[in-house]
Formats: structure tokens, sequence, C-alpha cells
């Protein structure tokens, strides 16, 4: 069964975190955790179908950097990551210019301390 938890990689979490986080609060082995598809915004965890509603039950307050897991149990498997629209390239940085023929004043040299 495929859970949904509310951290992502827009929250810098790590899949170790995620592991324990589940295994120490829901009492389950490890091995009853398998695959883990970390997207931006969410997590995708494939949990054993027989500890899945216990995780849901116990997951519920829990948080990982400090965010709640908010876990919601998927129907099916879940659809495949799709890739974000490209970013816009930045503008160019325009240089400072000053009309041809002006130069900046020089600065008065400082008198000894």
């Amino acid at each position: 069964m495929w859970l949904s938890l509310g951290v992502g990689k827009r929250n810098h979490v790590e899949s170790s975190e995620l592991i324990d986080a589940i295994c120490q609060n829901a009492d389950i082995a490890p091995s009853m955790v398998g695959e883990l598809q970390i997207r931006d915004t969410y997590t995708l965890a494939d949990i054993d179908a027989g500890a899945a509603a216990a995780c849901m039950a116990r997951l519920v307050k829990v948080r990982v950097k400090t965010r709640f897991l908010n876990p919601r149990l998927l129907e099916g498997d879940p659809e495949p990551e799709t890739e974000s629209a490209p970013r816009k390239p930045r503008p160019i940085k325009q240089e400072f210019s000053q009309p041809p023929g002006t130069e900046r004043p020089k600065r008065a040299k400082r008198p000894p301390a």
C-alpha cells in the first residue's frame, strides 16, 4: 500500500530520516517499508499492507523537518513523476555606464590620522 507523506525535496528531507520516523513512531520493522519516492513537495512510501492502517493512525502527529507527515492512503499505484516546467532564464545584468565625456570625480585624499 502506498502512503503519501507531507514532506519532500523542498523540505530537504532524506530517506533515512523518513524511514526512522516511520519505523520508530509506527512500531514497524524497516523491512516493512519498501520503496520511497521523494518528490518536490511530498513523499510516496510503499508500506506493507498489514502495517499500513497502523502507520496511518500513528503518523498523524509526527513531524519531520518541522513539517507534519499528514499520511494519506493512496488507491493503486502512484502516478509517475512528471518533470516541472523549466525555469525562465535570468535577465541579463546591465552594466552601469555614464554618458560619454563625464567621469566620476576623484576622491580627496584623507589626512593622516
